[in-house]
């Protein structure tokens, strides 16, 4: 597992290292989960202060932060579990 401050997400972003990303619910707001290829695994976002999952407050701060890293969030979707 791997996780990634904003500037390292960068650099493996524009590396092509990466597969996609997850955005999940958690105590107090969202963390954003991205897909390393190969060996890398999949891991969090940090905090680059405290080295924690970084932690937002709103779906739209995730996506604004995705997109600065290089990633194009087209859409944001729902699957209805049974």
């Amino acid at each position: 597992m791997a996780n990634w401050t904003i500037v390292q997400a960068k650099r493996d972003f524009d590396n092509g290292l990466f597969k996609a990303f997850r955005i999940d619910r958690t105590m107090g707001g969202w963390v954003v989960a991205l897909q390393g290829s190969g060996k890398l695994g999949e891991g969090f976002l940090l905090d680059a202060r405290n080295k924690e999952p970084r932690v937002f407050k709103s779906v739209n701060g995730a996506v604004s932060t995705l997109g600065k890293i290089g990633f194009q969030v087209d859409s944001i979707g729902y699957i209805f579990k049974v």
